[in-house]
């Protein structure tokens, strides 16, 4: 009997192949806006990454915008808990997530559903 798998089966299958190891996070990018407005868009991926895995920001207030451009489910989650984290989101979803930095330093952020799907912001 020939066997066809649907998209919906194929993400299934990359959501169990998670594994430990680490996921490529691609590139940076520099915020656009005042220190107060800023945005940049982060990019969720069936191949369970980040893009950017950078982003560069100043202190104050950033909105990301996250958006999962796959259809396996991902969130991103602040290891700090005090600056934040997203719902659940699903496949062509987009939400955004507004974070406050007061000080310069290096934020990581992850995804709690694939392990090694990490990304940071560095403020300056």
């Amino acid at each position: 009997m020939k066997r066809t798998l649907t998209a919906a089966g194929v993400a299934v299958l990359l959501v169990g192949c998670g594994g430990g190891s680490s996921k490529v996070n691609s590139g940076s990018a520099t915020t656009g806006g005042a220190p107060g407005a800023q945005t940049v868009t982060v990019t969720m991926r069936d191949s369970l990454s980040f893009s950017p895995g950078t982003v560069n920001a100043k202190v104050g207030t950033l909105t990301l915008n996250v958006s999962n451009t796959g259809l396996v489910p991902h969130n991103l989650v602040f290891a700090d808990a005090a600056l934040g984290r997203t719902k659940t989101v699903n496949g062509k979803e987009s939400v955004p997530l507004r974070v406050v930095f007061d000080k310069p330093g290096t934020f990581t952020f992850m995804c709690t559903f694939h392990s090694g799907m990490v990304g940071k912001v560095v403020v300056s």
